[in-house]
């Protein structure tokens, strides 16, 4: 099985940005694969930005330009700096702003739903999402272990420059403005970093992020379909525009709004290299909680299945398709591999390459995934007498 896994990975992994044909075409593949299992398939269509590069280098633009505005008009400043911290909070909680005004291209998710044998008792969503991510600076080896440091240091910037250029209003002392200066440039500093990253880095191969989601969820598909749970009806979701925002999730959540209120849902990412986790809580800023009904189905299959090694930990880097959905008021969990330092292995970097995706760990992955299935399968069996 793990080679077979691997087999889609190295079909996968070719470079398919956010909202770009290759990324259509590795979602006509993925359709494909489901259909030969006999499961009911369709392509539900969006628009979506191809990349998250210009949402933040706006918003990291935004207290610069009020530390500017300060200098004449002290209170303009203030509501400018204001504002972009709002907006900057909505965004990073899945409220955005900016990001739905910038330009979009087509992109779609790939829906394919199993039906039980039985009386469907609970719906669970398997998500793994389809597109790869362009490389960046910050992701190069040498400054990857400092990711999140540098993420709450920007965060903490935009707050702190925003305070500031209020204390220079309220006081009208100059240090406070000279002050606010200071981090407001620190964000220039990460304006340069998108601009880099647009201009001169390509897409990675994404093998691991997220061939080996894909593969993994494509296996357990067709597994299901041969031994089709008795109470659970399945959606397996391949999510187009996961690596500019999460766009593909989001349209998900929209347009299926009522069927999914109560469902449950396991995110499939970054799962060819390292140790499997399965993540209690995920986000950059707050964390939200997994469900705690998945959670426990989790702990279940790791206490009966000792072999597979998988762990349990927390996710603190950028947004999964669960952190979405957990923001949203829904029930999720995700499986990821990390690293023995916690790091996503290969993350963001030209080195996603089939070749440094482990047979070993997608098998793993798959294996745990197809028991909590029918850990789920007997929750709703139970839930259902």
């Amino acid at each position: 099985m793990g080679e077979e896994l691997l087999q889609t990975v190295r079909t996968l992994a070719v470079p398919r940005g956010s909202a770009t044909p290759e990324e259509r075409e590795a979602g006509e593949y993925v359709a494909r694969l489901m259909r030969e299992s006999g499961l009911e398939v369709e392509f539900e269509t969006f628009r979506a930005p191809r990349t998250f590069s210009w949402t933040y280098f706006l918003l990291y633009l935004i207290p610069a330009l009020a530390t500017a505005l300060a200098m004449r008009h002290a209170w303009g400043g203030v509501l400018v700096a204001a504002a972009g911290l709002v907006m900057f909070w909505l965004e990073l909680n899945f409220r955005e702003v900016l990001g739905r005004l910038l330009p979009r291209g087509p992109s779609a998710n790939v829906l394919a739903r199993l039906h039980p044998t039985g009386t469907a008792a609970r719906r669970v969503v398997f998500l793994a999402h389809l597109d790869s991510s362009k490389a960046a600076l910050n992701f190069s080896p040498g400054m990857v272990g400092s990711f999140r440091l540098s993420f709450l240091i920007m965060a903490g910037s935009y707050f702190l420059s925003s305070l500031l250029l209020a204390a220079h209003a309220l006081t009208g002392a100059r240090l406070a403005w000279w002050l606010a200066a200071l981090p407001a440039g620190y964000l220039l500093v990460s304006c340069g970093f998108l601009l880099h990253r647009e201009a001169w880095n390509r897409l990675t191969p994404g093998a691991n992020d997220n061939a080996s989601g894909v593969a993994v969820l494509v296996a357990l598909a067709k597994a299901m379909a041969r031994e089709r749970p008795r109470n659970l009806e399945t959606w397996f979701v391949a999510t187009g525009a996961e690596e500019s925002g999460t766009w593909g999730v989001a349209d998900l959540l929209a347009r299926h709004r009522r069927e999914l209120q109560e469902a449950l849902f396991v995110n499939i990412d970054n799962v060819g290299a390292g140790r499997v986790h399965y993540m209690t809580a995920e986000g950059m800023l707050p964390a939200y909680r997994a469900a705690r009904e998945l959670v426990d189905a989790c702990d279940a299959v790791a206490a009966r299945r000792p072999d597979l090694g998988v762990g349990k930990s927390t996710y603190r880097l950028m947004p999964t398709d669960a952190t979405r959905v957990l923001a949203w008021g829904y029930r999720a969990v995700s499986l990821l591999a990390t690293d023995s330092r916690g790091r996503l292995p290969n993350w963001h970097w030209p080195t996603d390459t089939w070749e440094n995706v482990s047979p070993d760990t997608l098998q793993t992955c798959y294996e745990f995934a197809f028991e909590l299935a029918h850990e789920l399968d007997r929750h709703a069996g139970a839930a259902a007498r």
